[in-house]
């Protein structure tokens, strides 16, 4: 396997400068007619957390998953504690509270497997192997719809941002990835 792996490196993204993109399917949010822009301040933070935050902006403008913006929508970042081994530093994901924005947001509609259908189908085929991949940082491989990406727009202490790439916690994110997915596999079953 490990062979496999490094005669195929270049297609396995180990960090965030690696990860490629995909503009075969890019991710919009559609709000109510009605809606008007979601206008928060930033959660205030303790100053070791404000420097977590820090530095993932960094990295994450760094590599174009954001950028700087003047949108008038403004949701708040919060960080959330990664489950880490013992002894070793606590770690944070980088996240947004999309809440008040989600309750504007229609509902798009595209099936996600059911888990019980892809185990009925593991079982019917019998696969000699079976793989499981987990893509680095997946939702950030889905390029946001230039037209409605203002709204994916968050306030920090040091200014506002927009994603380039679909977030975390944006209403819909689950079902563009996976018809992003079902795209890209063309058919494969589980």
């Amino acid at each position: 396997m490990q062979t496999f792996l490094t005669s195929y490196r270049d297609i396995f993204a180990t960090n965030l400068s690696e990860l490629g993109f995909t503009n075969r399917y890019k991710h919009r949010t559609e709000t109510f007619r009605d809606s008007r822009p979601v206008k928060m301040g930033f959660y205030n933070q303790f100053p070791h957390m404000h420097k977590e935050t820090e530095k993932h902006l960094v990295e994450i403008k760094k590599n174009n998953i954001i950028k700087e913006s003047t949108s008038k929508y403004h949701s708040p970042v919060i960080l959330v504690k990664k489950k880490t081994a013992p002894g070793q530093p606590q770690q944070y994901i980088f996240c947004v509270d999309f809440r008040k924005l989600n309750l504007q947001a229609k509902n798009s509609s595209f099936p996600i497997p059911r888990l019980e259908n892809v185990f009925d189908t593991i079982g019917e085929v019998q696969p000699q192997y079976l793989s499981c991949l987990d893509l680095h940082h997946g939702f950030w491989q889905v390029e946001m719809d230039e037209e409605t990406r203002h709204k994916s727009a968050f306030i920090t202490r040091n200014g506002v941002y927009e994603f380039l790439r679909m977030p975390l916690g944006l209403k819909n994110a689950p079902l563009s990835f996976q018809q992003l997915m079902s795209n890209v596999l063309g058919g494969l079953n589980w």
